[in-house]
């Protein structure tokens, strides 16, 4: 691992808004990172669901009402009256179920893995969001600033070149250059001032709140692979994407091995007390108890289960292919931000030295100017070159920063406990072990 380091630029004062402080703000509130949590929440619960099979069931049946009967004979007629009260308890045991129980065990088992993985992908994407709008943000804001004092510094150029002119030292068309230079300073801050105000609104819905007014300058994460291939080996590994294939790929497979299950016979135990009333004349109870042991043989089943074996069989195989997609997408993810990390790190190198070099370039031209041997246009485009020096340097340090937050997403650390967030960081497991054995209860924890 080596670290990068980080470039000096435009910052901002001691109490302006952090990167960290964003990060922390967007885990703690946003809604799409709550509401994926909430959504493992629900898929725990198939958990519980499946291991329930192992399970007894148990239930009353019961019934009241009341019989007449009306009898006519040769020697009379009689009407008897009776109140009958029947109530039944059953208890079923499942003793063997051709393996689907185990079989959906571990499916759901499974997809809380592979809803585990795709949280991850859902906070790595949320915190990484709040990266780019805030680097976003800080970039434009300091465009501003250098369209700002630009425009300042060409209001007073133009004001001087006209002076100049007026007594005879400059042509009109010296004047009209300035003025043309001028002006376009001002559509260039219009220009940047829409922009800003873009990358703010971003910023209020990723972060869910206005950014402050000065941003601290945004330093790019210390610790990096060294290679692109140690990028690539670990992202193969970790990648939550990734993960989140490999495991729905497992649960098909459980899902076929439970859909055959269907086809191997049933076994049951089942025990049985009943007790019955009937008030008449006279009182008449009985209670009795069985045990039954209860076997099923499927042997046709106007072969639906044959159907949706071979349906699962075909997810399956779609799963499977998904795995080859994805990995595919996890190659091209890493290449492209490992490339994205190299060009800016060159880009910063070559555009410091831009500027380093503009800055003495227009200090050379202007004062060649006062002495006759440089025209305006000459200190015009020197005075350009140097702003788009500035503009490029702050652009290549933004994408310096988000590209090694790209890195870390596809590797799988860009998570609020990778990069050391203060946070509560949220437990995927503590729902699940919560639940997992819970036999009663209807309340859920929010």
């Amino acid at each position: 691992m080596v670290s990068v380091a980080v470039y000096t630029g435009f910052s901002s004062g001691v109490m302006a808004q952090t990167l960290n402080e964003s990060l922390i703000k967007a885990y703690e509130t946003n809604p799409s990172l709550s509401s994926a949590q909430t959504g493992l929440k629900s898929v725990n619960e198939g958990v519980p669901q499946a291991l329930s099979e192992w399970r007894p069931d148990v239930r009353i049946t019961s019934s009241a009402g009341v019989r007449r009967t009306d009898t006519d004979t040769p020697t009379g007629d009689s009407t008897d009256t009776t109140q009958p009260l029947n109530a039944t308890l059953q208890v079923t045991q499942s003793l063997y179920q051709g393996g689907q129980t185990q079989a959906a065990t571990e499916q759901a088992e499974n997809l809380v893995l592979a809803e585990r993985a795709s949280v991850t992908s859902v906070e790595q994407d949320v915190l990484l969001r709040v990266v780019t709008a805030y680097a976003d943000v800080w970039r434009d804001q300091a465009i501003l600033d250098l369209n700002i004092n630009n425009e300042k510094v060409l209001t007073r150029q133009f004001e001087a070149t006209r002076d100049r002119f007026d007594v005879g030292e400059l042509t009109r068309t010296d004047v009209a250059q300035a003025e043309s230079r001028y002006s376009t300073s001002t559509a260039q801050r219009i220009a940047s001032e829409g922009t800003l105000n873009s990358s703010k609104a971003v910023f209020e819905e990723v972060v869910g709140e206005y950014p402050d007014e000065a941003l601290a300058r945004p330093a790019p994460f210390a610790i990096l692979p060294s290679s692109e291939d140690e990028l690539l080996g670990v992202a193969l590994e970790n990648n939550p994407a990734l993960r989140a294939a490999k495991y729905n790929e497992m649960a098909s497979k459980n899902e076929v091995r439970e859909i055959t299950g269907e086809l191997y016979p049933d076994l049951s135990l089942v025990g049985r007390v009943s007790r019955s009333d009937e008030t008449s004349g006279e009182d008449i109870d009985s209670t009795s108890g069985e045990v039954i042991a209860q076997l099923v043989v499927p042997l046709y089943q106007q072969g639906l289960v044959s159907s949706r074996v071979r349906q699962a069989k075909q997810t399956a195989n779609q799963r499977r292919i998904q795995i080859v997609e994805q990995m595919r997408a996890v190659e091209q993810q890493g290449t492209s931000s490992w490339e994205n990390l190299v060009s800016s790190q060159a880009q910063i190198k070559s555009f410091t030295s831009s500027v380093n070099a503009a800055e003495i370039a227009l200090d050379g031209v202007r004062q060649e100017e006062e002495v006759g041997e440089r025209t305006v246009l000459d200190v015009l485009d020197a005075e350009q070159e140097l702003l788009d020096a500035q503009v490029n340097l702050v652009r290549a340090q933004r994408d310096e920063v988000v590209a090694t937050y790209q890195v870390l997403s596809t590797m799988g650390q860009m998570t609020a406990q990778y990069i050391g967030l203060p946070v509560n960081v949220f437990d995927p497991a503590e729902d699940y072990n919560n639940v997992r054995d819970k036999w009663f209860g209807l309340g859920v924890e929010n």
